[in-house]
């Protein structure tokens, strides 16, 4: 059976009122009934001393009638039920005449007669012998009979044992049994009066808990359970009315709070069952994607959240918790820049909310980058593209987004193509020279080229000497120089780089090639002369399709045309690349079109040293009072027999001063003045290794392109002067005497 909290209430404290009203009367019956029992006491006590004096006064006097009458009398009072007085041998006083006939004996002038006795009675209580042990009054109290006994000893004074003699201390006992049932009636009728008066009060005192207890406790307590109920029933926005500052409003309160917490606890789980089933979709996604995307704390960690292209593009599965950087570097000691580079990199991300991610996507280390992943020997390298997403809340950067493509087969296809490419657009280009200078200046440059590589590679495995370095240098150099000449930009480069690695190793002195720098130039000398070689295989199949085209002498002849055609786009080109205007003059034959092919690289050297050393910049000129443009000029002669070709400029002329201090401090030419004549300082000109210049660029610096000149020059048998004035220019005159 459910028993109402209410109902529980109520009955406690009826149960508490009714005790307390039932301790309330019992203790005031109780004490009542003592008062009265005790002034009923003093009064017996009061009037035995009375009846003690009154019965020793009339004895004295001799009146024995009067004590009896007074006794009869007394015991006619209310209440009073008896009154005798006993001798201490227990049979009541006042029976008989001993006492008078003895005193009637002793007396000779007073005579008591005998006057009417009392009934004759014997008294042998416990109590009566009591009184005569301890010489005490003894009171009892008979509930049964509603009475009260009372024992009071009668002293033996001095006043009395002239008759009664010395022998006791007591002469008898005064006994009372007196009513109390008037007073049981007065305790019965005070015991009733004071149970209504307690019950009404207990009433009333009931009435007033029972409202405040409903009021303060069980109104709030029926409140709490019927908004529990209903927000037991799914109702959660229900609350509770705090009407007090108490327990129970804090209880109000706190579930109230709780109502709010579950209800947000249940928003919570409906969005994250929305967020599950969407992490669920997601990961679909995640798993699916072919790209590797991550999110970055702004503790630049890796999320949870990762596609599991991710493992298969870096071949691990340690991905989330770690650090990006460890992610993307793991090598602290050998990948510190990179480190470094992208550590910056991502704090820019996060912490620069103002520039716009385009701009800061410029300095993206991640873009088109080489990376090794795996483990062991597992580990491969892959080219990646990373780019970068920011998730902000307002101004705030709460995460980044990092998506991987791998580039890797992209990247190879591309470099691929752009080798196909470069193959197709380097053949156009050689077919094109060769139609513009005819297909025998190809046969040629390539007989000239694989000379210089097989020397090259003789000369690879053995000390280089000075002598030996030299002539590899001026070799390259005069390749480069023919390179350039016909447009082969991929073998001019090449062309140059090995001379870098000769120049290098011929300044270090004597040493095998292939042991400077580290053992990497040697390897790196031969990686550029196979590539050099790749090169000339391509330039002499494409020259074989031409080559019916150098069959007969009179098309030698327009090799004339074809070597000036590419004189002029040589020098024009070196121009543009130095910044100046120049403009090329050619005019005249050579009476041995045979020897153009020999005189090539000479006049190549010629027009690079007149463009580069001689013809000023535009604004130099101008301040010289000459036009912007200077002119590079060559002309072909012959006279008495030989022929004459002259190569000009109307540049700044030799800086004779400048070649004199070179040429000291090389220990070229003495210190003397006669050692310096200009006759002196022009055959230092075409020294090996010798420039004017302090710096090394693609076109000259390395004192190797007078050299050339000479050595090709004096193969001829020919002579080389040299005329130049400064601020008009400078003239090299080639005589080359007719061949047998």
């Amino acid at each position: 059976m459910r028993f109402p909290v209410q109902l529980k209430i109520v009955s406690v404290i009826v149960l508490v009122l009714m005790a307390g009203t039932a301790a309330s009367v019992y203790f005031t019956v109780t004490n009542q009934r003592g008062n009265l029992l005790e002034a009923a006491e003093r009064g017996i006590s009061v009037n035995t001393e009375f009846l003690n004096l009154t019965i020793r006064n009339i004895m004295l006097a001799g009146e024995a009638p009067i004590a009896v009458r007074t006794m009869t009398s007394l015991q006619g009072v209310e209440q009073f039920e008896e009154i005798a007085i006993y001798r201490i041998d227990g049979s009541a006083a006042f029976n008989d005449y001993t006492t008078i006939d003895s005193v009637n004996a002793h007396q000779s002038r007073i005579h008591f007669e005998r006057t009417p006795r009392v009934e004759r009675k014997v008294l042998d209580t416990p109590d009566f012998r009591t009184v005569l042990t301890t010489n005490a009054p003894v009171r009892a109290v008979s509930v049964e009979r509603r009475e009260l006994e009372y024992y009071f000893p009668i002293l033996n004074t001095l006043e009395c044992r002239a008759c009664h003699g010395e022998t006791s201390f007591i002469r008898g006992v005064a006994h009372f049994r007196i009513s109390v049932a008037g007073a049981y009636e007065q305790i019965a009728t005070a015991r009733n009066t004071l149970v209504f008066i307690f019950l009404g009060i207990g009433a009333v005192i009931a009435g007033l808990l029972i409202l405040s207890i409903h009021r303060v406790i069980v109104a709030p307590i029926l409140a709490i359970g019927r908004v529990a109920r209903v927000a037991g029933e799914g109702d959660l926005d229900t609350r509770i009315a705090r009407r007090s500052r108490d327990e129970l409003g804090d209880l109000a309160a706190a579930l109230n709070e709780m109502f709010a917490g579950l209800k947000h606890r249940n928003e919570l789980l409906v969005a994250n069952s929305i967020i599950e089933a969407r992490n669920a979709e997601n990961r679909k996604y995640l798993d699916t994607i072919q790209e590797g995307l991550l999110l970055l704390s702004r503790e630049f960690v890796i999320r949870e959240q990762y596609s599991r292209y991710l493992v298969r593009l870096f071949g691990t599965e340690q991905i989330a918790g770690r650090s990006f950087v460890d992610f993307v570097y793991p090598d602290e000691k050998a990948q510190s820049s990179e480190r470094k580079e992208l550590a910056q990199f991502l704090d820019i991300l996060f912490s620069n909310t103002v520039s716009e991610m385009e701009m800061i996507e410029q300095i993206n280390p991640l873009k088109g980058r080489a990376l090794e992943v795996g483990r062991g020997g597992e580990r491969r390298r892959i080219i990646v593209e990373a780019t970068f997403h920011r998730i902000q809340t307002g101004e705030q950067v709460d995460n980044v987004m990092v998506i991987f493509q791998d580039r890797t087969e992209i990247v190879h296809v591309q470099e691929e193509l752009a080798i196909q490419r470069e193959r197709r657009e380097t053949e156009i280009e050689h077919i094109a020279a060769i139609l513009r200078a005819g297909p025998q200046a190809f046969v040629d440059f390539v007989a000239q080229a694989q000379e210089a590589l097989e020397d090259l590679g003789l000369h690879l495995a053995e000390l280089g000497t000075k002598e030996v370095l030299d002539g590899l240098f001026r070799r390259m150099h005069s390749l480069k120089g023919a390179a350039r000449y016909l447009e082969f930009r991929r073998l001019e480069s090449s062309a140059h780089a090995v001379e870098d690695l000769i120049a290098l190793a011929r300044d270090r002195g004597s040493k095998p090639l292939s042991g400077v720098a580290d053992g990497q130039l040697g390897a790196r000398v031969r990686e550029l002369a196979g590539s050099m070689q790749e090169e000339l295989e391509g330039i002499r199949r494409i020259n074989d399709r031409f080559r019916s085209f150098a069959a007969t002498p009179a098309e030698r002849i327009d090799e004339l045309e074809g070597l000036v055609v590419s004189l002029r786009r040589m020098t024009l080109d070196i121009a543009r690349e130095l910044g100046k205007k120049v403009r090329f003059e050619a005019e005249g034959t050579p009476r041995d079109p045979s020897l153009l092919a020999e005189l090539r690289d000479p006049l190549i050297h010629l027009l690079r040293n007149a463009v580069d050393h001689g013809i000023e910049e535009p604004l130099e000129r101008v301040g010289a009072g000459k036009g912007e443009e200077g002119t590079a000029r060559i002309a072909f002669s012959t006279i008495d027999g030989e022929t004459v070709i002259q190569v000009s400029d109307d540049g700044k002329g030799i800086d004779f001063d400048a070649v004199r201090k070179k040429a000291v401090a090389q220990k070229l030419v003495g210190s003397r003045p006669q050692d310096q004549t200009r006759s002196a300082l022009l055959r230092v000109l075409f020294l090996p290794s010798f420039s004017s210049r302090d710096d090394v660029s693609a076109i000259s610096g390395r004192g190797v392109g007078l050299d050339v000149v000479h050595a090709v020059i004096k193969g001829l048998g020919g002579q080389i002067s040299v005329w130049s004035e400064p601020g008009k220019g400078t003239r090299f005159t080639l005589r080359i005497p007719a061949r047998p």
